[in-house]
């Protein structure tokens, strides 16, 4: 008798335990969420979930179709307590969108999904490379296939969030080069004049038009060579790497930006660089909301961080994004904001974390965001830490990959689940050298040590040297 042979791990078996979970736990989540409506006390009416399935290969991404109607809610007060929902789902993220004002499809996302590790003969897809806008599990990411506009007032964190920015590309080692328009002296972005990554830098107005020309050559002359090899899309390469325009202060380029028209210098940069992989970082501080407000729609991704007034919020991410719930104007921290892109279409709050040693990130490394410790870090750091390294060569030459943890054997079983498969299987298991230390600061040195000597293939972390 033949019979069906499931294995272990089945992304059916996955799959159909996460939508019966969606559809037992809604009601709960729902409810904490404040979006149910009482029929008599002991019951509830919460919006009608239907059509839930599978949405990929995997079996931990589920898509629904949510009808608040029922309730007399709408999408747009669904979306705003969606991650109240999620965390009741204690689910990854959940992504809503709308259909019509009382109906919506909603993507759950019950594990985070693995890092892309970029090798150099591997075709680079920046979607596949989405940049988190802080070290949080369920952050809001942003793509750097498209420009991106960074408004907030003085002291609000600009010019960090670009070197985060940076210090992420670096972390999966995307090749990119920059040209950099940093005026008022070079004061915000001085380490990156003599970086290996910048191509042009300049620091007075009056250079700006001849830096925007260059950058415009050169995407004219990619757009060019792609006409003739027939390609729609450009991925960076280290030839052809990806290439930002990176603007401190978008209003002191008035003459490039002629009011805000499309047609300007910047205008046609915006709306033609991204097949080319052409694309600009640009910072301002709303001193001129109407023509921030004209060159705002060429921005497909727009980040606002602390504002003094509401109109400033919504001359950044667009017209009645403080009602929609983006109050800048009400931030007090700094680094914290909302992001908008036209792929969520919603607006997503966040808040990067401050970046301490920007000549690391300016010399191609990364550097670990100053993060305050909780309570319950310093305790978990003060217990026994060990490092492990990892060998895919018989004759133990050189690690592959070096780590911490402060329990190695669930460490590693987390990275066999993250790794791609043909990787985690090159690994020499019964080769791996684990290492006790007294604490988490003695077993980070010698990570590092061990990571700046050997530099692991594997390895995406700061280098010191």
């Amino acid at each position: 008798m033949f019979g069906l042979t499931i294995p272990f791990y089945s992304p059916l078996l996955t799959g159909n335990y996460y939508c019966n979970y969606l559809k037992k736990k809604w009601p709960a989540a729902i409810a904490a969420a404040n979006l149910h409506s009482e029929i008599t006390n002991r019951k509830i009416r919460v919006p009608r979930l239907s059509n839930v399935h599978i949405s990929d290969h995997t079996g931990y991404e589920i898509q629904a179709l949510v009808d608040t109607s029922t309730v007399g809610h709408t999408t747009r007060e669904l979306n705003s307590r969606i991650e109240t929902v999620a965390a009741s789902l204690r689910a990854y993220s959940i992504r809503v969108e709308k259909i019509t004002p009382s109906q919506s499809r909603i993507t759950v996302l019950f594990r985070r999904p693995p890092t892309p590790i970029h090798r150099a003969t591997q075709e680079l897809d920046l979607e596949n490379f989405p940049i988190r806008l802080d070290p949080t599990d369920d952050a809001p990411t942003i793509n750097l296939t498209t420009s991106i506009l960074i408004g907030g007032a003085s002291e609000s964190g600009k010019s960090n969030l670009v070197w985060y920015i940076l210090s992420q590309l670096n972390d999966y080692g995307i090749p990119y080069q920059l040209y950099v328009i940093d005026p008022a002296g070079g004061v915000e972005l001085s380490d990156l004049e003599n970086s290996p990554q910048t191509r042009y830098y300049v620091d007075r107005v009056a250079s700006i038009p001849d830096i925007v020309q260059k950058f415009r050559t050169s995407m004219d002359d990619r757009l060019s060579s792609m006409k003739r090899r027939g390609v729609r899309r450009h991925f960076p390469t280290i030839s052809e790497p990806l290439k930002i325009l990176i603007i401190d202060e978008l209003l002191l380029c008035k003459s490039q930006l002629n009011g805000g028209d499309a047609a300007s210098p910047i205008g046609e940069i915006l709306a033609s660089g991204r097949k080319a992989l052409h694309i600009t970082i640009s910072c301002s501080q709303l001193g001129q909301k109407d023509v921030i407000g004209q060159i705002r729609d060429l921005y497909p991704q727009r980040i606002c961080l602390r504002t003094r007034t509401y109109e400033s919020t919504d001359a950044v991410l667009g017209s009645n994004a403080t009602q929609d719930g983006a109050n800048c104007h009400r931030i007090t921290n700094r680094g914290e904001g909302y992001v908008f892109t036209d792929t969520s279409g919603v607006f997503e709050k966040f808040r990067a974390p401050h970046v301490t040693n920007t000549r690391t990130v300016a010399q191609g490394g990364t550097t670990a965001p100053e993060i305050p410790a909780t309570a319950r870090t310093i305790r978990r750091r003060s217990r026994p830490h060990f490092t492990y390294k990892l060998y895919d060569d018989p004759q133990l030459s050189r690690p592959c990959y070096v780590g911490i943890a402060d329990n190695p054997r669930r460490r590693l079983k987390q990275h066999e689940k993250d790794w791609p498969t043909e990787i985690w299987r090159s690994i020499i298991h019964s080769r791996t050298v684990i290492t006790q230390y007294p604490n988490w600061d003695a077993a980070k040195a010698m990570e590092t040590a061990l990571i700046d000597y050997w530099a692991p293939k594997y390895n995406i972390q700061e280098r010191t040297r």
